[in-house]
């Protein structure tokens, strides 16, 4: 059998046709430069602070601090 022949009689072809194209790119179009300037300042704050505790479970082997580390304030 030939190039582009299929079954006993039968010649396929593949059709083409031309489609748009459209796309889309990020060009750097200008170049611009940022200063920052660094302002320290003091002010007195009054608001309610929250204070949580976690709570875990360590494994207690002497010298060993275990899973969880300290087992937080005071210890």
């Amino acid at each position: 059998m030939g190039a582009g022949r299929t079954g006993a009689h039968g010649r396929s072809c593949t059709p083409s046709a031309e489609r748009p194209v459209v796309r889309k790119e990020t060009v750097g179009v200008e170049r611009v430069r940022l200063e920052t300037d660094k302002v320290t300042e003091e002010r007195e704050v009054s608001e309610d602070v929250r204070k949580e505790e976690i709570q875990y479970d360590t494994d207690e082997r002497p010298g060993k601090e275990g899973r969880g580390g300290k087992r937080g304030p005071g210890h």
